[in-house]
């Protein structure tokens, strides 16, 4: 096994992305028969979690000291505060180290299957630290394709297939709240005002301080034209946030939509002074100077708004 892991540095760097940095944390995932342990262990007796011969006193991977002393202390922990409750905690401790092994074979071929066993896991030890990244490695590859064809679907107007992919992540992380958001705007646009306040208003009832929801039924209620209530939307999403450059600018376009120019354009200052780099804030700012009669004042903020994307435009361009 060491010398494999040496001389195989492709296999041992793609381990490592699973928490695997050692041959023996790859060992701890392997099982065997009692005849199987046996012939490997030679002669005299054995030592098996169902006949231990020794005092418990690591978890199978013992190289990881971290581990070590979370899964230690909870036992000792429990075995304190309830007699005979320790026992329940080491099934716990085993039962979620099945599912990381359940979601470790399916990681490569099946992410959505692997990520319902990392999360299940979690759940059972929450104490167990080597999992979340998993969790974070297996989404990037299953939701990572998804997201940007959904992205590039809503840029070509297909908001339809962008709705259905934004759903199908959904279905698997009902967490992902910014997929959430998308999907909520992308519903709003296909002309579902209903479905998608209901979707971000559902989501807000789990979290009432979700900034991004508020900001959200801004976004939708501008887009709609329903100023009166993106308004109040906005109100509390820079309650919760007063650096929020994006909702700033947003309630302008609110402000502005009903008439209240001067309130727009204090709203667009602010956004600019908290985004001096954000071209969109200049280019509203133009907007309403010109409908206030200030054409000097709106070519001032045409031309930043222009330096601004040409900025951003050669920025992409070096990377």
């Amino acid at each position: 096994m060491r010398r494999a892991w040496v001389n195989r540095p492709g296999v041992r760097q793609d381990l490592a992305q699973l928490q695997l940095d050692d041959p023996y944390k790859l060992l701890a995932f392997c099982e065997m028969t009692e005849r199987d342990v046996q012939r490997y262990a030679g002669r005299g007796p054995l030592h098996t979690d169902d006949r231990p011969r020794l005092e418990f006193s690591a978890p199978k991977s013992s190289s990881d000291v971290l581990t070590w002393q979370q899964n230690i202390s909870g036992i000792a922990a429990a075995a304190r505060s309830a007699p005979g409750s320790a026992d329940s905690v080491l099934a716990r401790y085993m039962r979620a180290d099945s599912l990381v092994l359940q979601g470790i074979t399916a990681h490569f071929d099946d992410q959505a299957r692997a990520i319902r066993a990392y999360q299940t896991a979690l759940r059972i030890n929450p104490a167990d630290r080597t999992i979340e990244p998993l969790i974070t490695d297996a989404e990037q590859r299953f939701f990572g394709p998804m997201l940007y064809e959904a992205q590039q679907c809503e840029r070509n107007g297909q908001l339809t297939c962008a709705a259905e992919l934004y759903a199908k992540i959904l279905a698997t992380d009902p967490g992902r709240r910014d997929v959430l958001a998308r999907m909520a705007i992308t519903l709003a646009g296909c002309g579902l005002l209903d479905s998608a306040v209901a979707l971000v208003t559902n989501g807000l009832h789990a979290d009432p301080r979700w900034i991004d929801g508020f900001k959200t039924l801004g976004v939708i209620f501008v887009r709609s034209k329903l100023f009166e209530k993106a308004i109040p939307a906005l109100d509390t999403a820079l309650m919760l946030d007063p650096r929020l450059a994006e909702a700033y600018s947003t309630r302008a376009i609110a402000f502005a939509g009903k008439g209240m120019f001067p309130r727009a354009l204090e709203d667009l200052d602010k956004a600019i002074t908290l985004a001096p780099d954000e071209p969109t804030p200049y280019e509203n700012r133009a907007y309403m100077y010109r409908k206030t009669g200030h054409a000097d004042l709106a070519s001032r903020d045409e031309s930043k708004a222009a330096e601004c994307r040409k900025l951003r435009a050669d920025g992409n361009a070096g990377w």
